[in-house]
């Protein structure tokens, strides 16, 4: 593959990416409840990537890590 084709092969998956990305704002916008708007966040971030799952790390007031579940 030369670099004009790798270069349309990277633009055609940021394209991608960002099609699947675009609605995530309004989906995490829709709720106010902050584990909601966390579980949407995560959501849109799972759905390019086809995985069943994923981890989202936050930190308490503390400090200290509280991972978030996996749906399912």
């Amino acid at each position: 593959m030369d670099q004009s084709d790798q270069r349309d092969w990277e633009i055609g998956a940021l394209r991608n990416r960002r099609s699947h990305l675009s609605p995530a704002s309004p989906r995490i916008n829709e709720s106010l409840e902050f584990d909601a708007a966390l579980q949407g966040a995560l959501d849109s971030a799972r759905s390019p990537a086809a995985a069943h799952c994923g981890v989202m790390t936050l930190l308490d007031d503390a400090g200290g890590c509280r991972p978030s579940r996996c749906p399912g």
